[in-house]
């Protein structure tokens, strides 16, 4: 039934935190709000609980839903996210807002490993609209504890790798001259 172990969640995250340079060498901005979430987020869903957790990360987003789509469909896919002069210029603004950014950029990658950790159990997802998939994820973990149990065991091993990467790539790449 689940095929998720430590490997496959270590490729996850290494894909995202890619994923996430790749995005700031194409549209510039600061990663520091993201690093701040990336280094928060396991703490918050230990804290907390997955569904409040998720929910909060979701409503500090300072990020348009089109954004939000946008950045979906770009960490869901393994191409690189085509952009026309305007839609640049828009997400080098909104990325490089700070935490708001960073907010948007980790609901973005909460929602994307929910859905794929929910896929893993056999539970599908049908939004293809940012807000609308987010709500279905939470309809779903609200009416199967088990799931949402196994899902919130899951999504912490991911933040945890996260979080390690993020600060390694902070550290090496983002932090100084290799920007």
């Amino acid at each position: 039934m689940i095929s998720l172990d430590a490997m496959e969640i270590i490729k996850m995250a290494v894909k995202d935190v890619a994923k996430v340079d790749e995005l700031r060498g194409m549209v510039g901005g600061d990663v520091e709000g993201f690093r701040s979430r990336a280094r928060s987020a396991p703490g918050l869903v230990l804290d907390s609980g997955l569904l409040p957790a998720y929910t909060f990360i979701l409503s500090k987003s300072d990020l348009s839903l089109t954004t939000l789509n946008k950045l979906k469909d770009y960490f869901m896919c393994n191409s690189k996210l085509q952009l026309d002069g305007n839609e640049k210029r828009e997400l080098e603004k909104e990325i490089g807002s700070g935490e708001g950014a960073g907010y948007g950029l980790m609901s973005t990658l909460l929602t994307i490993r929910i859905k794929n950790i929910l896929k893993e159990f056999g539970v599908e997802t049908n939004e293809k609209d940012f807000m609308k998939l987010a709500i279905e994820i939470i309809e779903i973990l609200t009416k199967d504890s088990k799931i949402r149990i196994s899902t919130e065991k899951y999504l912490l091993m991911y933040l945890e790798e996260l979080k390690k990467l993020v600060d390694a790539y902070y550290k090496a790449k983002w932090k100084g001259g290799n920007k």
